[in-house]
């Protein structure tokens, strides 16, 4: 074997067992765009969250998700965030409701457990004491758990990013300001475990995912909400395998990107996925979560 084979062979390796994660900046249009600081000067009344289970940013592109490659073209995007130890759907969402890491807001478990509670504020908490609303609509039955008293929720154990996407454009003619809205679209997922991370039907799912983006985005633009609306596409993990607990970089990294009318178009640097819900809180004027009482001690 030559040794430009042999070198190409060790990279396949390294790709397929999750080693280095390369992101596709200059292919998707990131790198032409100018650097922003981590915390931009954002201000908007509502924050729309859109968790794409198991993205990862390698699967990216402009022609398998061009709704994605606008957002990333007129927003600010870091397509090497990174998500919480474990990476895994419970504790992510905690971290990006919470801001917290798992080892502070205690959500450490992945399955629906009824004998548990997330203890801990999160975002939802802090814009329903404003006299804001919040929403949450989801594929996953576990995500009861972020569930507050006076919240619009749809949620259930559905493969389908559509059913998912079709609840929450039924919300927005309802949206009164302030207001947090996640919408969790679960099928990269199914499909990462089912077929693979990478694998030719889990890309098919992130190009349906993206579909399920673009209507959103024609739903804000054609109500006039964009102007008003911070859109956060994000991921609670990745994926190499058929799973995302090593913890490796495959499994860890995510896109981070945000869109609508108070953001400028650029690149962010790395930014952990806990920052989220502080960039939210401040776009929309309310006062950050507190902190846990073990942490101040």
């Amino acid at each position: 074997m030559s040794a430009k084979a042999r070198g190409a062979g060790l990279l396949f390796v390294a790709a397929a067992m999750g080693a280095c994660i390369h992101p596709p900046a200059g292919r998707i249009g990131l790198a032409a765009l100018p650097e922003q600081p981590v915390q931009p000067d954002w201000s908007a009344r509502y924050a729309v969250l859109v968790v794409v289970d198991g993205l990862r940013p390698d699967l990216l592109s402009s022609e398998g998700t061009p709704n994605l490659a606008r957002l990333i073209r007129e927003g600010a995007t870091t397509l090497r965030a990174r998500t919480v130890s474990p990476s895994a759907t419970l504790p992510a969402h905690a971290s990006l409701l919470t801001g917290l890491e798992p080892e502070a807001h205690g959500v450490t478990w992945n399955e629906f457990a009824a004998d548990q509670e997330v203890e801990v504020p999160t975002v939802f908490d802090a814009v329903l004491r404003s006299g804001g609303e919040a929403a949450l609509f989801g594929g996953k039955e576990k995500l009861r758990h972020f569930v507050r008293p006076g919240m619009r929720v749809e949620i259930g154990d559905l493969p389908s990013d559509e059913r998912v996407m079709e609840a929450a454009l039924r919300y927005l003619p309802e949206l009164r300001a302030p207001a947090v809205v996640l919408v969790h679209l679960p099928a990269v997922d199914v499909a990462g475990h089912l077929f693979g991370w990478g694998s030719a039907a889990q890309r098919r799912a992130v190009s349906q995912a993206d579909e399920q983006i673009g209507r959103l985005v024609e739903a804000l633009e054609q109500r006039r909400l964009r102007e008003a609306a911070l859109v956060i596409v994000t991921a609670d993990h990745g994926g190499h395998g058929h799973n995302h607990l090593a913890g490796n970089a495959a499994d860890r990294t995510i896109p981070w990107i945000a869109w609508g009318g108070p953001v400028r178009p650029g690149r962010l640097p790395p930014l952990p996925l806990t920052m989220t819900a502080r960039i939210v809180l401040d776009a929309l004027g309310l006062p950050q979560l507190p902190a846990p009482a073990s942490a101040t001690h």
